[in-house]
């Protein structure tokens, strides 16, 4: 589905917004407006934003990105007729919200005729902007739109037996992006437009066998994305070497295509009121094909000059997979309850490719032409199981046991060979078996009856790895929260999580060495909410996450290789508050502010040149307030007024300009006014 559809279709949804209104418009003191058997109830905002930053506009884009100007902000349209007595349609909703007027809109539409049919669809569509100077050399930008959307449509849905459905989904994503190129030890930046695109259809049936619900799902998803690189001209690398490496021409196609079918059974049964049964059973092939098309021209870090370097490649990869789990529930008593879920997973990726290459060094000089054929194997089959008992001691407290278990088996092979030299030989193989086993506890206690109530989780024990050959994760995490009521009034909620994670490792090198990460972090959290009556609120709440890593290191100094330890810290402070009031029958007011304040490292420095430290320190705050009058029982008005204030690095340094200032800060001003309009009873 392509903008002008999505226009169309938006065009459509307003004009029958608009003619339902019109029709329904009536004396604001005549009760609920009719149409026909419909009752209506619709509304339309429009507002104007003003935008100013002063600073790093593209920091502030990549943050936020709201425009100035006229907005399209919200309406809504909803007609509902008595069960049975609509036209072609009982209900039918429409929501657009934020679609020409924010980063991120959407539209909703859910139609319903009892007994018939039920549709239910959504489209978004969010415009992202991503350029951060401190990102890539600011050679990683990205303004793209992706618009998403779905449309499902259930038929006799208040049927107990069977129930048929079909669904349709699309992506698509196009703009401009600047990425980044590998050659010759230096870094390029290259002109990526992208677009991608992928359509899903499913068809299915929800239906009730005597004791048993089941639900069956069949589907084929197509999906596309047209890659290119390139450069607008000659290209000089981004290391700054004394002797510069530069490219004058570079092109790169890679397009690729892929299917997928997929077929997902599922059943749930209570058998008896004392064991509940649930399982799934998911069955999907994909098949993906990719073609490769380059050329460059330059010259490298020889000062040796390039003609032309081709490569032309054809790759392609299958992976089929089988995923299933058995979940049992035993109700033995009133207090005792037992469960067991069982899941396995099994998938293999198989691939291969065919890549040539060929050099020329100077014009009218000899061709180097090499070929290369290469495949890969990839099978995992991963099984886990999760066995808890939860018992209630008291009517205020219960607590449950549990233990999981996951055993993961993993095969690699490959096969590479050149195609004019020796028949390849046996392919390389590589195996591993992993097992990790972690024990649960929590426990619900009521301290004081319905006033204060304790929830406290624990685990330990070790988290797999997929996808990776390290060791396990040995970890510890620890969660307690508090909710405390008071009176009918005042909601206090105090949490905290600590979660320690060690990852061992040790090289392949004779001895081996140790080498491994760890990390811990550390999360308070506390909120209050109070309302003393309907016409007055006030939330507010503080979170502190502390988090700290250390892991050995590998890496390059003055072309040297050396080992060292890279260590990360985050000390962020999150604070906000927000209070509203009905201050008149007719005039609300609310005021919020947020405050971000990360010192990250502090004044740590390095010890030794092998020890490196990042963080990211950083100051985040935004104050909002608002105003919204009802002038008339059709009509509202709100105006009001946003602030977002960024600083990075030293919040200490002298007074400098903000335009001045070498980082990504920014202040940004956003007044706004908005009239909403209200056609048949108000919302």
């Amino acid at each position: 589905m392509d903008k002008r559809a999505i226009r169309t279709i938006l065009a459509i949804v307003g004009f029958v917004a608009l003619g339902g209104a019109a029709r329904a418009q009536q004396p604001a003191d005549s009760g609920p407006d009719v149409v026909g058997p419909y009752t209506v109830t619709s509304s339309v905002e429009v507002g104007i934003r003003g935008v100013k930053v002063d600073g790093d506009v593209d920091k502030y884009r990549s943050d936020l990105n709201y425009g100035p100007g006229f907005q399209f902000l919200d309406s809504s349209l909803l007609m509902k007729a008595p069960a049975g007595e609509g036209g072609i349609f009982d209900q039918l909703l429409v929501r657009v919200t934020g679609w020409d007027s924010d980063p991120a809109g959407s539209v909703r539409i859910n139609a319903e005729k009892l007994d018939c049919y039920r549709v239910d669809s959504t489209i978004r569509r969010v415009n992202y902007f991503n350029a951060l100077r401190n990102l890539a050399l600011k050679e990683h930008v990205d303004d793209t739109e992706h618009t998403f959307g779905d449309v499902s449509v259930t038929l006799f849905p208040q049927s107990a037996r069977f129930r048929p459905n079909f669904s349709y989904e699309f992506d698509r994503k196009s703009g401009d992006t600047l990425t980044t190129y590998d050659f010759s030890r230096d870094e390029f930046p290259l002109i990526a437009p992208t677009r991608t695109r992928s359509d899903t259809i499913t068809a299915g049936f929800d239906a009730t066998l005597g004791k048993l619900d089941l639900s069956f799902q069949h589907g084929y998803r197509r999906y596309r994305d047209d890659a290119t690189f390139s450069i607008d001209g000659f290209e000089e690398g981004s290391s700054g070497a004394a002797v510069p490496t530069y490219l004058t021409a570079f092109s790169r196609e890679l397009p690729s295509e892929g299917r997928i079918h997929f077929t997902r059974v599922t059943g749930h049964a209570l058998l008896n009121d004392m064991v509940d049964l649930t399982g799934r059973f998911i069955y999907s092939h994909s098949r993906t094909e990719s073609t490769l098309i380059e050329a460059l021209s330059g010259v490298d870090f020889s000062t040796a000059p390039i003609a032309l370097l081709e490569a032309n490649g054809e790759s392609e990869a299958e992976r089929p997979q089988v995923l299933a789990d058995v979940g049992v529930t035993i109700l033995a008593t009133d207090q005792l309850t037992i469960s067991n879920t069982f899941r396995f997973n099994r998938f293999e990726i198989d691939g291969r490719q065919d890549l040539t290459e060929s050099l020329l060094r100077t014009l009218g000089g000899p061709v180097v032409v090499a070929e290369s054929l290469a495949s890969r194997l990839t099978r995992l089959r991963h099984v886990s199981n999760i066995f808890e008992i939860d018992y209630e001691f008291h009517p205020r407290v219960n607590a449950h046991i549990g233990y999981r278990y996951t055993d993961r088996r993993s095969e690699f092979e490959s096969l590479d060979f050149e195609a004019d030299g020796p028949p390849p030989g046996k392919p390389h193989r590589e195996e591993a078996d992993n097992r990790t086993n972690t024990f649960i506890f929590g426990l619900r206690a009521k301290a004081l009856p319905r006033a204060w109530t304790i929830y406290f989780d624990l685990e330990r024990g070790e988290s797999d790895n997929v996808f990776t050959r390290t060791g396990n994760y040995d970890y510890n995490s620890v969660r307690l929260r508090n909710r405390i009521l008071i009176g009918d009034s005042l909601t206090i909620n105090v949490s905290g999580v600590a979660r320690d994670n060690d990852n061992p490792a040790m090289t392949d090198t004779i001895p081996p060495v140790d080498f491994g990460a760890e990390s811990k972090s550390r999360i308070v959290s506390a909120t209050v909410d109070w309302t003393p009556n309907s016409r007055y609120t006030m939330n507010a709440g503080y979170t502190h996450t502390r988090v700290t890593s250390r892991a050995d290191v590998i890496f390059f100094a003055n072309f040297q290789k050396r080992s060292g330890v890279s260590e990360y810290y985050l000390r962020d402070n999150f604070a906000w508050v927000s209070a509203s009031a009905k201050v008149h029958s007719n005039v609300s007011v609310y005021g919020g502010f947020r405050i971000h304040d990360d010192n990250a490292a502090g004044d740590r420095v390095p010890p030794t040149p092998d020890v490196l430290i990042s963080s990211y320190p950083y100051r985040y705050l935004s104050p909002e307030i608002r105003a919204a009058f009802r002038l008339h029982d059709r009509v509202d008005l709100t105006v009001g007024y946003q602030y977002y204030r960024f600083e990075e690095d030293d919040f200490s340094r002298p007074p400098v300009p903000i335009n001045l200032r070498d980082n990504q800060d920014y202040r940004a001003h956003l007044p706004y006014a908005s009239l909403r309009f209200y056609f048949g009873r108000r919302e």
